[in-house]
């Protein structure tokens, strides 16, 4: 007897939920005791993946599309599914509406989250009750809300695709210089302003050091959260070389690239950060 999962958010190569959910949908792909669907839109202008792996995604697609035509025509709300369905909690600890626009739930329901703010406010457990169990990104999130009375967390951290990220010989693109990648969209919880204060130190100590920064961010008000701790210039629209105090030949920027790409960028490194 085969498990059908929902993954309650939208998948994209453009975003980290929408990488977790991708690589959630191309793992369960070749389980043959899971069948694997989302509720939201698959847009293939925000995916990027070979030809094979789209084949791959084949059975996912088309129990996905059957299943948001089914939620489309429905008028209840909630609407509960005979499947398991792993919604995306934001901040607020609530989950977006499905197509229908009203609540998704499932037999059972787990919520999944990835917060910044230690103040869940009052009524966190209430929120939090419909689900079976929360599914934590960090352990600090699983503290947190461990300590706000939530009555099942469950600690799960994202890995690596191997296929992807592995030792490689170097390209050699940058001879003689000590490269370190950091990649990631940019926002305050991701700490670029961090990497930032901290590169200008050991930058000023190591002249051969050279930082290759993929943080291309599709919501500059998302960006623009790095500046309230202060420790690098206010962020502005445009970026250039030696931006924010870094040396121009000590700072190298990346442009907009599929994430797949990014072993890449890793192979020229002598530090992925």
């Amino acid at each position: 007897m085969t498990l059908r999962v929902v993954i309650h958010w939208g998948l994209s190569s453009l975003h980290g939920w929408g990488v977790y959910g991708l690589n959630l949908a191309k793992a369960w792909a070749g389980d043959d005791a899971l069948e694997a669907a989302t509720d939201y839109e698959i847009a293939p202008n925000v995916i990027t993946l070979d030809p094979l792996q789209w084949h791959a995604l084949a059975g996912f697609r088309t129990r996905s599309a059957k299943l948001r035509a089914q939620l489309l025509r429905q008028k209840a709300d909630p609407i509960t599914v005979n499947a398991v369905v792993l919604a995306a909690l934001g901040n607020d600890l609530q989950s977006q509406p499905g197509p229908h626009g009203g609540v998704l739930m499932g037999r059972p329901s787990f919520g999944t989250i990835f917060f910044e703010r230690e103040a869940l406010g009052p009524k966190a457990r209430e929120t939090l009750a419909p689900h079976a169990a929360i599914i934590a990104g960090s352990s600090w999130n699983a503290e947190v809300l461990r300590a706000h009375g939530a009555p099942r967390v469950e600690l799960v951290l994202q890995g690596i695709d191997p296929a992807l990220f592995h030792p490689a010989p170097r390209r050699g693109l940058f001879p003689g210089r000590f490269v370190v990648f950091g990649g990631g969209k940019l926002a305050a919880r991701r700490g670029q302003d961090n990497v930032i204060a901290a590169w200008r130190i050991f930058a000023a100590r190591h002249p051969d050091a050279l930082l290759v920064a993929g943080w291309h961010n599709h919501w500059p008000e998302g960006a623009r959260s790095i500046d309230a701790s202060r420790r690098a210039a206010a962020l502005s629209r445009r970026w250039h070389a030696g931006y924010r105090g870094l040396g121009g030949g000590q700072w190298h920027q990346g442009r907009t690239i599929p994430r797949s790409w990014c072993r890449a960028e890793c192979a020229i490194a002598d530090n992925p950060a």
